[in-house]
């Protein structure tokens, strides 16, 4: 049970990063479209702070 445990964790970890890097992705290809930082926030339900926030953020590095 332990186990299966903290293997759900370490995917459920996996997936948010993964749906993190997708928003991110998605809030900058808006950003570069025109759009505003108040229309990506009322559009994803995020605060306008926060939209900036991943506007702020660097690109991860590409893989190798």
């Amino acid at each position: 049970m332990l186990e299966a445990a903290a293997a759900a964790v370490t995917a459920a970890q996996e997936a948010l990063q993964a749906a993190r890097r997708d928003l991110r992705t998605a809030v900058v290809a808006s950003r570069q479209a025109g759009e505003s930082i108040q229309h990506i926030a009322r559009r994803t339900g995020l605060d306008p702070v926060v939209v900036r926030n991943i506007l702020a953020v660097p690109p991860p590095p590409a893989a190798s």
